[in-house]
């Protein structure tokens, strides 16, 4: 399907009547640079430029529905700062999916009224296909707009939030989560419990039975330690099985909406 075809949806917010003039602004950022407050002074030059009937703010938990929607975020800021939803974090320009006219005309004219925008799209990792359902977001004083989404068939919000808050939609997010944050480390503390275990377990099992000065407390030890030697060992198999398996990931994906490829590299 070309681009162009797509459904676009525009966000917008009614105009308050009590706005004030852009002029007012201007007006205080030449005060602010004549007494050299730069910073404040471009704050002012912002507002200036904003435009407040675009873009609809978003609650907390419209974005946690959106962010759990779209795993990948491209940001035209170079340090995103502080952001609780795990997302594979990419720059602006490295973008690769399609954008449709009017949203690349919303974008000329809704940037210079945010500290930066984003684009999510639902590539759950560096997938070979590419396809339309991303959404465009603006940061403004660290809170998020929508502004607009596209696709061949725009899916209804609440059929999304449902999704999420399903409990096939937590476990996904927990999928997201144990694959993009250190899995590593999240699998590998129990491995290495069951590993320094073993190894102080064992020796002081086999001794107690050579000579007979050992103490019988020592056999207790070393069985205690090959007890949480084993249940870390099947703690971080079940662990892994669950969520870091491609069958776990496919299946996430399916559930979710995410873009995964069978040639996805980690």
């Amino acid at each position: 399907m070309n681009v162009e075809d797509l459904q676009v949806e525009r966000f917008y917010e009614p105009r308050p009547e009590d706005a004030v003039p852009a002029e007012v602004f201007e007006r205080e950022a030449e005060e602010y640079e004549m007494v050299g407050l730069t910073e404040l002074a471009t704050r002012a030059r912002r507002l200036s430029q904003l435009k407040p009937d675009v873009g609809r703010l978003l609650s907390a938990e419209e974005l946690a529905v959106w962010a759990w929607r779209y795993p990948t975020a491209y940001s035209t800021l170079p340090q995103r700062g502080f952001f609780e939803f795990v997302q594979r974090e990419r720059g602006w320009n490295a973008l690769t999916w399609p954008v449709p006219a009017s949203v690349r005309a919303l974008i000329r004219d809704v940037r210079p009224s945010f500290e930066g925008l984003e684009i999510w799209t639902p590539e759950f990792g560096p997938a070979t296909r590419l396809g339309p359902s991303p959404i465009l977001l603006g940061r403004r004083d660290n809170r998020f707009y929508l502004l607009a989404r596209w696709a061949e068939a725009l899916e209804p919000f609440e059929e999304i939030r449902a999704r999420a808050h399903s409990r096939q939609g937590r476990w996904a997010a927990a999928v997201r989560r144990r694959l993009l944050q250190h899995p590593l480390a999240i699998y590998g503390v129990p491995f290495f419990i069951s590993i320094i275990a073993f190894t102080f377990g064992l020796p002081l099992t086999v001794t107690v039975m050579e000579p007979p000065s050992v103490p019988s407390s020592h056999l207790a030890i070393g069985i205690t330690l090959l007890t949480i030697g084993a249940a870390g060992a099947i703690l971080g198999t079940y662990q892994w099985c669950r969520h870091a398996t491609a069958w776990a990931r496919r299946k996430a994906c399916a559930f979710a909406g995410w873009v995964l490829e069978e040639s996805t590299v980690w």
